[in-house]
């Protein structure tokens, strides 16, 4: 609920917008899309730290002839890969891109009354129960992928530390 909480607040802190941007663009800095993003971003990355948490946890059992110079190593490198991941967007390209269908499909005009209903104040009720409502199906669908994520690298793991323990007692009787 507090990223709930933190879109609402957010949603009352609209910057001024920029001349530069398009109507479209206007429309969804209007809307708070530009907050919705940083929220999911943020929660990505919360995310991608649970995720290799749980990776690390498995692999520390699985692994637990390697040193813990290396796990940390091997932590490290998966960091890393998440970050990227998570970097290779960025909220400004997401909205220019969100927002050319509008611009496309819409006059000016037309997105300039879309623009005014979401900053009208009575309409401001809508927007946040909205993404309030998107933030928590946000989520339950990170929650549900984090916890299902969890229990297949838990049976993932057994069946690769399974095929180590097979492969070294294999090489062991062909010594």
């Amino acid at each position: 609920m507090n990223k709930v909480l933190l879109l609402v607040s957010l949603i009352a802190s609209v910057p001024i917008l920029a001349d530069d941007m398009s109507a479209g663009e206007r429309m969804m800095m209007s809307m708070g899309v530009d907050q919705v993003l940083l929220a999911q971003k943020k929660a990505y990355e919360a995310d991608a730290k649970k995720q290799v948490d749980i990776v690390m946890t498995q692999l520390e059992s699985t692994l637990s002839q390697v040193s813990k110079e290396t796990i940390l190593e091997i932590a490290s490198i998966m960091e890393n890969l998440m970050t990227d991941l998570n970097n290779s967007w960025d909220i400004e390209t997401a909205i220019k891109v969100y927002s050319a269908k509008w611009d496309e499909n819409y006059t000016q005009s037309e997105i300039e009354s879309v623009i005014e209903k979401y900053e009208d104040p009575s309409a401001k009720k809508e927007l946040e129960t909205v993404l309030g409502a998107s933030a928590a199906l946000n989520e339950y669908i990170s929650s549900s992928y984090n916890t299902a994520l969890e229990e297949s690298m838990g049976s993932a793991m057994l069946k690769i530390q399974l095929v180590f323990m097979l492969d070294q007692a294999s090489t062991e009787s062909s010594e």
